[in-house]
């Protein structure tokens, strides 16, 4: 009722993820390419939201673009573009594309901590509505973290496991998206 769009089938919720009192995360995606589906549903100065948002006791509503990209989705979802100052202070590597695993190595902790959120809700939240598991570590612990151990130069290969060579198979293509700041999601 409140978002016209999404009752005339202009922009289509993907998926909603919930964590009752706390946060809702919905994807959503535009039918129409003149029309930007989180623009869309949060309307000018956020009043659509907010009007849904007094209906569920003000829990926070967090509205991300879906998209098929990994890469994308899992940055869309954990809302990395509100944490991030400069682009490479956070990247989204695919792990291994079949067991939908996926690493997000952050600068520092500050930028980790609020990506994790309360108690780990917000990356849960992420893990749920993007359907990726996420591990989630500073450059710190990543080059503390048994794959750096290995002696390792390039991200392509710091996910091998010298012990077992499916493993290395397995982990052969690692792919990178570096993380911009935007006002708004893409």
């Amino acid at each position: 009722r409140e978002i016209p769009e999404i009752s005339n089938g202009d922009v289509i919720i993907e998926r909603i993820v919930r964590k009752t009192g706390y946060k809702t995360k919905v994807a959503v995606i535009s039918a129409r390419g003149d029309i930007e589906p989180v623009g869309a549903c949060l309307g000018v100065k956020g009043f659509r939201i907010q009007s849904i948002r007094k209906e569920i006791n003000d829990e926070v509503v967090e509205v991300v673009a879906w998209s098929n990209d990994p890469k994308v989705l899992i940055s869309n979802a954990l809302n990395i573009q509100n944490y991030v100052q400069y682009e490479g202070d956070a990247r989204v590597f695919i792990v291994n594309n079949e067991r939908n695993k996926a690493i997000v190595i952050v600068k520092d902790q500050t930028i980790q901590k609020n990506i994790v959120g309360n108690e780990g809700s917000n990356v849960s939240l992420a893990v749920e509505l993007s359907g990726w598991n996420i591990d989630i570590k500073t450059e710190k612990e990543f080059e503390a973290s048994e794959y750096a151990k290995l002696g390792s130069i390039s991200f392509e290969s710091v996910f091998t496991n010298v012990d077992n060579y499916e493993e290395v198979q397995e982990y052969e293509e690692v792919e990178e998206q570096k993380i911009v700041r935007y006002k708004r999601f893409v």
